[in-house]
């Protein structure tokens, strides 16, 4: 579809406007289908656009066996450039004029679909967030504190959404996401942002922009969130440090960085990850408090596990922010080229 028939579309928006799922993905070998099936037999997608973004693993053969049982889905296979990069470049190929978009670990209920598609009926300029809790393990489960934190942490945003609707774009959390194409190509997918927070930047931007968003919990998918130890500290370094991008690149929006990863803890935690500096100081506190969320799931303390796993996400979010932010001092005091 060209540029020129979408903004045709946008300014003239029909009652129920067509909907291209994209969905970005990478080595979802064994959880891709539980997460496309919903998709493929819903009915009501135009087409469900999956971008495999350099998979390593058996993913595209996946895909390939999806795809030719199921015309409705299209399959890019791109060189490995991350999820924002991945959904800019499937959002150019849709030809819905809304498009939903949906995490690759993310399952939808029944109709989902035709419930984003009918929140954009006679509007345009507008960014709708489903809900997607996600699916808590047992309480008997070993090493689940990082799906328990991230639980947590989600319905808290959702709360604060419903709260104050002000805060859905400056907070933006994707997964389960619909707006139409022709703003989304406006905007633009892709970040500068690369890591845990090009959400917010996405968000921030689409605000920028004057698109407005909602947040509706009837739009229900299941979030099949999980993560290693050595994952979940790497995404707590992104936080930290793309923290300070957003910061930086949305000043005007979001004020001076605020330093919440101290919020909430006691004297003697705060003193601990104030006092450590940076180096190998915070390399070794980070090691020993992983030593002990590793010793409490093996003996099944998970009390101590999650307090632990808390705390070492504080440290390697800080941990991230101060890189960050020694990095891009270093780079503005660098003498520049000599003329």
């Amino acid at each position: 579809m060209t540029s020129l028939a979408q903004q045709q579309l946008a300014e003239h928006p029909r009652a129920t406007p067509t909907v291209s799922v994209v969905m970005p993905t990478y080595n979802r070998a064994r959880t891709i289908r539980e997460a496309l099936e919903p998709l493929l037999v819903d009915g009501e997608a135009l087409e469900v656009i999956v971008v495999d973004d350099g998979s390593s693993d058996q993913t595209r053969a996946v895909l390939r066996t999806l795809a030719d049982r199921a015309p409705v889905l299209r399959v890019i296979s791109v060189e490995n450039g991350g999820a924002a990069r991945a959904r800019e470049i499937g959002v150019k190929s849709a030809g819905g004029e809304v498009v939903l978009i949906l995490d690759d670990d993310v399952v939808a209920s029944t109709g989902l679909v035709g419930r984003h598609a009918r929140r954009h009926a006679g509007r345009s300029d507008l960014l709708v967030v489903g809900y997607m809790p996600t699916v808590r393990p047992a309480p008997a489960s070993r090493a689940t504190y990082a799906t328990t934190i991230y639980a947590d942490s989600y319905e808290e945003h959702c709360d604060e959404w419903e709260r104050d609707p002000e805060t859905i774009l400056r907070r933006l959390w994707m997964g389960n996401v619909s707006l139409r194409t022709v703003d989304a190509l406006r905007v633009g997918m892709s970040s500068a942002i690369v890591g845990y927070h090009a959400d917010r930047d996405f968000g921030i931007r689409c605000a920028k922009a004057g698109i407005s968003a909602v947040f509706d919990r009837s739009l229900l998918a299941s979030h099949r969130y999980q993560r290693t130890l050595r994952s979940f500290c790497a995404d707590a370094r992104s936080q930290g440090a793309t923290n300070f991008d957003v910061h930086a690149a949305h000043e005007d929006v979001l004020g001076p960085f605020d330093d919440h990863y101290h919020r909430g803890l006691g004297r003697i935690s705060r003193a601990v990850i104030t006092s450590v500096g940076f180096g190998p100081a915070y390399v070794g506190l980070s090691a020993a408090t992983s030593a002990v969320v590793r010793l409490a799931g093996l003996i099944g303390a998970q009390s101590i596990e999650i307090r632990g796993a808390r705390f070492l996400q504080r440290i390697e979010a800080q941990r991230g922010f101060v890189q960050r932010a020694r990095k891009r001092n270093q780079l503005a005091t660098e003498p520049g080229d000599q003329w």
